[in-house]
């Protein structure tokens, strides 16, 4: 759980979007960071890290399949998924 040091209570999830878009900003070769790329990307951490779907899902917070439209192109997340469980090629359609 991220804390601040000076309030010392957890952030929510506006003040870390915040604090990574200022830091972004003041490095002018990051691109603009939106907390949606961030849900993204910790999704594609868990499942190269062989976290299941329905963890990931757990997890991220997700209430439906949605997520499942952002691993399309990412064959390397996708691959070794549906080698071992074929069955989840439904949920990509």
């Amino acid at each position: 759980m991220l804390t601040s040091f000076f309030w010392k209570h957890p952030l929510s999830k506006k003040e870390v979007t915040k604090r990574i878009d200022s830091i972004a900003k003041a490095h002018l070769d990051l691109p603009d960071l939106k907390g949606h790329s961030l849900c993204i990307g910790g999704t594609l951490h868990y499942l190269l890290n062989g976290i299941p779907f329905n963890v990931v899902k757990s997890i991220g917070r997700w209430s439906s399949e949605s997520f499942t439209l952002y691993l399309k192109c990412h064959a390397l997340v996708l691959a070794p998924f549906l080698q071992h469980q074929p069955e989840l090629m439904h949920q990509l359609r």
